[in-house]
């Protein structure tokens, strides 16, 4: 089992959707002992739904985190930047996103936020009273069982679209 058995974080997340995606970018800078559990092996969201011209409903501003901290270094902004794309997006001058684009600046975030583990698959989640923390358990690609505890639980499944 991995994890230190007397570590208990602060929030333990389950689930790598937009909602604990946002969550993890926005705890980054703080000090705060943040670790997010998914399944899958990568950043993934409504696989299959990607229309070539499919848009978000919301504008850019909208993203993971501007709205509650427009300097995050997590801004779609930001993405656009690092991509080298920022100016060829504001000449388009339509300030609504493809939904595959959406997905790439979600994966390229996820690769820069701290915490979040990639092939957890959650099996249980209890409450430890004595500990005063949730106890959740997964399991890795390779089979191997993983132990976090933490003083809150965050459940950011999802539902299918």
């Amino acid at each position: 089992m991995s994890a230190a058995p007397d570590r208990v974080h602060d929030v333990v997340a389950i689930g790598l959707g937009p909602a604990n995606l946002g969550l993890a970018c926005l705890a980054d800078p703080l000090d705060l002992d943040l670790v997010v559990l998914e399944r899958k092996p990568r950043f993934d969201w409504h696989p299959g739904m990607m229309l070539p011209t499919a848009h978000l409903q919301t504008p850019f501003l909208a993203d993971l985190v501007t709205l509650a901290d427009p300097t995050s270094r997590f801004s779609f902004l930001a993405y656009l930047k690092d991509a080298g794309r920022l100016y060829s997006f504001y000449i388009r001058e339509d300030f609504f996103v493809l939904r595959s684009e959406y997905v790439a600046y979600c994966r390229w975030a996820a690769e820069r936020a701290r915490g979040i583990e990639l092939d957890r698959d959650v099996r249980a989640v209890s409450f430890d009273e004595a500990l005063g923390a949730y106890v959740v358990e997964s399991v890795d690609a390779a089979g191997t069982a993983h132990v976090h505890r933490g003083r809150n639980l965050v459940a950011g499944v999802g539902t299918p679209p």
